[in-house]
């Protein structure tokens, strides 16, 4: 046989597997075998006194699993009842309605199906990406942009990510207004400190600084090109909610109204 003995023992384990011994039993058989391998198995006496302890192994199991039949068939009950009940639980915490109280193609004709209150970074990357796969969305905020804001300016790896793909770090890139950063790193009252060179290790810079007053225009300007109905200058002074249409009224301090079906918070530390 011209298959190597390692190999030859590690397929007589995985057939053990199929054949139906219990996930406890295999694991030990796993677990006591590949801890014990060598940092390096180059030589040929290593990989067959491997091979032949896993062969021993996998002997054992067998005649532990012929001698003890019932409590292995319980334990795969078990195991089963147990995988059983955790794809229901998933099911059932997952599961979508077909129908409800507000089914679609009741929304009135001038009500949205999201109102978002506060149309900064977080505000407008939900509306950009709702308005993009199809809903109708009302994107809320009091100031009109561009506008300022005190910030750290700083724009951390997954928010970049979010940028390019809306298209948004390209026009930062192309104004000169996103300044990638080399290097960089925290200094705490007492002196302590780290500064870490993530572009010499990661081969790119892992964060960038865009101000406030050019990011937040224009994550808000995508959003409304994607489709949402950017409102600027509508300050929020009140929401309610009726149960009988299902929708909330959101009513602006000059006395402008809009409903939706669904009320989104994103108005940051002042809400």
């Amino acid at each position: 046989n011209s298959t190597p003995p390692l190999w030859r023992a590690i397929t007589r384990v995985l057939k053990s597997l199929i054949g139906g011994y219990s996930l406890e039993l295999s694991h030990r058989v796993l677990k006591c075998e590949l801890g014990a391998l060598p940092h390096s198995c180059t030589a040929t006496e290593n990989m067959d006194n491997i091979a032949e302890r896993i062969t021993a192994s996998a002997e054992a199991v067998s005649k532990f699993v012929e001698k003890n039949k019932e409590a292995v068939a319980i334990g795969a009950g078990v195991s089963t009842v147990a995988l059983l009940g955790a794809l229901a639980w998933r099911r059932a915490a997952t599961y979508v309605p077909k129908a409800g109280p507000y089914p679609v193609g009741t929304l009135p004709a001038d009500a949205y199906d999201a109102v978002i209150v506060g149309a900064g970074p977080s505000g407008a990357v939900c509306g950009y990406f709702m308005a993009k796969d199809g809903a109708k969305v009302a994107l809320l905020d009091k100031e009109t942009f561009p506008r300022d804001k005190y910030c750290g300016d700083a724009v951390c790896t997954p928010a970049i990510h979010i940028l390019e793909e809306m298209g948004v770090m390209e026009e930062l890139k192309k104004n000169n207004e996103a300044h990638f950063a080399d290097a960089g790193g925290f200094v705490s009252p007492s002196g302590i400190s780290y500064i870490g060179v993530s572009k010499e290790k990661l081969g790119k810079a892992a964060c960038c600084a865009v101000k406030r007053i050019h990011m937040d225009a224009r994550v808000a300007k995508n959003a409304a090109r994607a489709g949402a109905d950017l409102k600027e200058g509508f300050e929020v002074t009140d929401a309610k909610f009726d149960a009988g249409s299902g929708l909330w009224t959101v009513e602006s301090a000059g006395g402008s109204k809009v409903q939706g079906r669904v009320l989104i918070i994103a108005d940051g530390a002042t809400s």
